[in-house]
């Protein structure tokens, strides 16, 4: 009986180890091609839906679109106004983005729900430009406006729009690019040390440590957690990607002779977006654990896409793990940048 339970007690032992060690390692994916649409992707929300910026070849022509599991929504304002942008969608399904008006240097943020917009506006005393560059699920947006003292950072909740300010010195110019559910903000902001990264909390800014040799930064995206993810320049080319957790500053690890770029975070904090280097072509990433892997090389060997699919940028990941991003079917022509979605497999060993 003892030694019965002797084994019992070491097979639990070995099983929370091989447990522990798997919740290490990335997540395998299928790859799913989102079909009908062209563009890029910006936003994931928690079951799926992604968001962006669709073109319609030949043209030129942008245009905002929800992505779901059922269908794909053209966002269509009402003439002569029109959507040209898609930044975020949050877990509601409401989508933020860029309106453009008859004046086409005249741009408005916008809040979609259910197929009707509603304008953030903008500050007193400027161009009547404004943006917004995210949304929670309180459905409280970050962005910009231009105002009376130049650019300033804005949130608009409850159909109120106040600005957050900027960071001292320098020029007003100041760009928030996403909130998490608290409310917290994270942008970019000039500074007379040129442009710095930031996060806005409880009604104030704060400048976000960069390398002693960085000359700009700036930050992209926010977990719930507070966990921060962006990028910085010396001179005027990028550099590197960092992640600011718990009041600490740190690099995230690239492949030699590449440099990262971060763009999503997840409140696991896996993080993603792509490496590359002189105008080479890009590999999309994802950091996982601090390490970066080739998403291509996460995604199971039978899945009938990976032969074909060259995965360029990820540029969202949600809480389930899913990420939207861009590739090239390299097995059709033209092989224009498709629009991917990469979901986590579930099973043994699988998250």
């Amino acid at each position: 009986m003892r030694g019965g339970l002797l084994c019992a007690a070491l097979l639990l032992l070995i099983t929370s180890i091989v447990e522990a060690d798997n919740r290490h390692e990335p997540p395998r994916y299928r790859i799913e091609k989102l079909q009908g649409i062209e563009g890029i992707p910006t936003k994931i929300d928690s079951q799926g839906a992604i968001t962006g910026q669709g073109v319609t070849p030949p043209s030129s022509e942008s245009f905002p679109y929800l992505w779901t599991k059922q269908r794909t929504i053209i966002l269509q304002a009402e003439p002569p106004t029109v959507a040209v942008m898609g930044n975020a969608v949050n877990d509601k399904g409401q989508v933020a983005g860029i309106l453009k008006g008859p004046d086409p240097v005249r741009t408005r943020g916008f809040v979609w729900t259910r197929g009707r917009f509603v304008e953030i506006g903008d500050l007193p005393g400027g161009s009547s430009v404004s943006s917004a560059a995210d949304i929670n699920k309180a459905g409280q947006v970050a962005g910009a406006s231009d105002s009376a003292k130049g650019r300033e950072c804005i949130l608009w909740k409850r159909g109120t729009l106040m600005s957050i300010g900027d960071l001292p010195g320098g020029d007003v110019r100041c760009e928030a690019l996403a909130i998490n559910r608290s409310g917290e903000i994270v942008g970019w902001s000039q500074t007379d040390r040129d442009v710095r990264p930031f996060i806005w909390r409880q009604g104030t800014m704060t400048e976000l440590p960069l390398p002693p040799e960085a000359s700009q930064g700036f930050a992209v995206d926010i977990n719930r957690r507070g966990d921060v993810v962006g990028s910085f320049t010396v001179g005027f080319a990028r550099a590197g990607a960092i992640v600011w957790s718990n009041g600490e500053m740190n690099l995230l690890p690239t492949r030699r002779g590449l440099i990262p770029t971060a763009r999503g975070i997840n409140d696991r904090g896996d993080i993603v977006g792509w490496l590359g280097a002189g105008g080479g072509p890009l590999v999309a990433v994802l950091w996982h654990h601090g390490v970066p892997v080739d998403l291509r090389d996460l995604v199971a060997d039978e899945d009938p896409l990976k032969a074909c699919t060259r995965l360029e940028a990820a540029e969202a990941i949600n809480n389930r793990g899913e990420i939207a991003a861009t590739g090239v079917d390299e097995c059709a022509t033209p092989n224009p940048p498709g629009i991917y979605r990469l979901v986590p497999i579930k099973g043994k060993n699988r998250k």
